[in-house]
């Protein structure tokens, strides 16, 4: 596989990124919650403002918030919990700058205008129009949101309670890259959750999950895979199967009846996902009852988590 150093924007195919290795500026980071439990794909039914996700040792509850209402004194306005790929593509600006900050009260301060502008740039996406919104209302969802993270094993159960990630937020997608020095937006993130990530920060290589971005279910599948298969230690592979208590229906198959969901996912949520990681390995169950995951490299090599060539400058 060949290193890039090369800036310049590149389709984001699964052959390109299969040939090329990521440079640091590619990586992206994550709690390990969140790389096995994950938001809802859409907003929830019936107006619901909380949602519970489990899978394995691992748990995630989310409660929307709200804000204060501008033309209305005294009234607040609720918010969604946060959904759907915008919602991951948030929380991948955020963890960045926490990840990549030279200390902890750097990280406390994410700017939320010309930085998270270069970060859409880099990876083609439009920082106006329909996305932009999309992805400034998931931030609001994000920043507001009550969070309980949970891991638990034999002997220690942990639990981290947010009730609000962000402590403050003022943010703004600029149509113009000049207007940077007229205004900078920032969300100051909570302590906490700063820590918490620096502690135990997933990393993924970013330009699959931008190449997955229009297929939210794929996306989820593939950050769960990066993180799950190199931790794999037995030789015969781990069985996960389709449905019960910690089944694969259980945390992808929101919304899908069984049968719909095992057709979907075998046809096509899974195949996508392997086109962007194709070193995984696994193998589906003779009977198709569930899935053998095994070893495999993750696809962040990892001479290049220990290089400092980071992407947000530092001191902004």
């Amino acid at each position: 596989m060949k290193k890039s150093n090369d800036k310049k924007l590149m389709p984001i195919t699964p052959a390109f990124i299969g040939a090329i290795e990521p440079s640091s500026d590619d990586l992206t980071f994550t709690h390990s919650v969140f790389s096995q439990c994950f938001f809802p794909l859409r907003k929830l039914k019936n107006n619901a403002k909380s949602y519970t996700s489990k899978h394995g040792k691992a748990s995630l509850f989310v409660k929307a918030g709200e804000i204060a209402d501008p033309d209305n004194e005294g009234h607040f306005i609720e918010l969604d919990v946060p959904h759907g790929a915008a919602a991951d593509l948030s929380m991948s600006h955020i963890n960045n700058h926490i990840i990549r900050a030279g200390s902890i009260d750097e990280a406390c301060e994410v700017n939320m205008g010309d930085n998270m502008r270069a970060f859409f740039e880099r990876y083609n996406l439009p920082v106006c129009g329909s996305s932009a919104r999309q992805v400034r209302t998931q931030v609001m969802n994000i920043a507001h949101a009550t969070m309980r993270l949970g891991v638990w094993s034999d002997s220690q159960v942990k639990q981290l309670n947010f009730p609000c990630i962000a402590e403050e937020i003022d943010f703004w997608v600029e149509k113009d890259s000049r207007q940077y020095t007229l205004w900078q937006p920032r969300m100051l993130v909570n302590r906490k959750y700063v820590e918490a990530i620096r502690e135990r920060g997933v990393p993924h290589d970013m330009r699959a999950l931008i190449g997955l971005y229009e297929t939210p279910r794929a996306l989820q599948v593939y950050k769960w895979l990066a993180y799950r298969l190199p931790l794999i230690r037995d030789e015969s592979g781990v069985f996960v199967p389709f449905y019960g208590e910690n089944g694969l229906h259980s945390v992808f198959g929101r919304g899908l009846d069984k049968y719909r969901f095992k057709q979907t996912f075998l046809e096509d949520t899974l195949p996508e996902a392997l086109k962007w990681y194709q070193t995984a390995t696994l193998s589906i169950d003779d009977k198709r009852n569930g899935l053998r995951l095994y070893n495999s490299p993750s696809p962040v090599p990892k001479e290049l988590l220990e290089k400092k060539s980071l992407f947000f400058p530092k001191g902004r």
